[in-house]
């Protein structure tokens, strides 16, 4: 595609959101706002990322534990 470096990037970070989202994470930014070094944008996908990975394990352990 023909696409110039700053439509790459929101493009790319367009993908990051709805991984995150497919993931179970619930963001809100948009990825204009992380494309343009939005702190705020940038911390909340990161902590959501993290939250799910951290939370995962956790519950996956509490759905094992209510089949037995």
């Amino acid at each position: 595609t023909n696409l110039n470096s700053n439509e790459k990037v929101i493009e790319n970070f367009n993908l990051c959101i709805g991984s995150a989202r497919s993931l179970g994470c619930a963001v809100s930014s948009k990825p204009e706002d992380l494309a343009g070094g939005n702190q705020k944008a940038l911390e909340d996908v990161s902590w959501q990322i993290i939250k799910v990975f951290f939370f995962f394990p956790l519950h996956k352990a509490n759905e094992k534990k209510k089949l037995k």
